[in-house]
């Protein structure tokens, strides 16, 4: 049976304002192994694989701009 507990897979974290987009990537890192090491998750395998690749190059502050997280 499958039950549906919540639409988080973890507690969100805070993004300050003034972020750089090389501290939200840091964040997002550590979101996911915060996220695999949850009793609940470690059965599962995270691929960050792309994430890892390309979160670098990305414009971390335009994409939440683009997403109305910040203004």
């Amino acid at each position: 049976m499958f039950a549906h507990l919540a639409h988080k897979v973890t507690d969100e974290i805070e993004v300050p304002a003034r972020s750089t987009n090389k501290k939200i990537y840091g964040l997002i890192q550590k979101y996911l192994v915060r996220a695999q090491n949850e009793c609940h998750l470690k059965e599962f395998f995270f691929d960050k694989s792309v994430l890892e690749n390309i979160g670098p190059h990305i414009d971390w502050n335009a994409l939440m701009k683009l997403n109305n997280l910040r203004t």
